[in-house]
């Protein structure tokens, strides 16, 4: 599946230097947890992956209408989400299967203003 938007074209995700490493269907993304220069794919199977690339890269490769970046670690599918709610101070956004993805205040404006 591909789509383009402003001219980039989002489908699958390849990763560099690795062969068989290869996300076909990225919208089966729940979230990623980015960690300095490794990345924790989570997909709605309740199935992991962890890469050796920024989350930056990924974010490049996804489409802006589907996933949003939350937090400078995170990145969600908007898809999978059950709720926004305030805490103390900041947003947390819980996903479908119940995780928990932290939100900075200044995203949690952005995301508000997009709905």
């Amino acid at each position: 599946m591909k789509k383009e938007q402003n001219g980039k074209r989002y489908g699958k995700i390849v990763f560099p230097g690795l062969k068989n490493n290869v996300i076909d269907d990225p919208t089966s993304i729940s979230f990623i947890e980015g960690d300095g220069h490794y990345v924790d794919i989570y997909f709605k199977e309740a199935s992991k992956m962890t890469q050796a690339v920024c989350l930056k890269f990924l974010e490049d490769r996804l489409d802006p209408a589907l996933f949003f970046r939350s937090h400078k670690t995170y990145i969600v599918n908007l898809k999978f989400l059950k709720k926004c709610h305030k805490q103390s101070n900041c947003c947390v956004l819980t996903t479908f299967d119940d995780n928990q993805i932290p939100m900075s205040t200044r995203r949690c404006r952005i995301l508000k203003n997009r709905a």
